[in-house]
């Protein structure tokens, strides 16, 4: 255990350059400072829009035809008198 305190003892401080710190500092800002252009923002917003209008215009879309085939089928019921209980067995 002395022993290797004693090497760890022997080991001299590396001197850094000056201003080391400074652009390493720097360099972290210019990695995390990535500015999208108005371009790119206003393609995304683009995007979104786009996809939420087709996306509702779907949903009307698909919701009208729905209600258009349960009155179909409930046409069918009522021409043919039938049940719409589901139930088997009649207690």
């Amino acid at each position: 255990m002395k022993n290797t305190l004693e090497t760890l003892e022997k080991i001299q401080r590396v001197k850094t350059p000056p201003f080391l710190f400074t652009r390493i500092e720097a360099r972290i800002k210019a990695i995390n400072e990535e500015v999208f252009s108005f371009k790119t923002i206003a393609g995304f917003a683009f995007t979104v829009l786009l996809l939420l209008f087709l996306n509702i215009t779907t949903l009307k879309v698909t919701n009208n035809t729905t209600q258009a085939k349960t009155s179909e089928i409930e046409l069918v019921i009522q021409s043919f008198e039938l049940n719409k209980n589901n139930q088997l067995y009649y207690d």
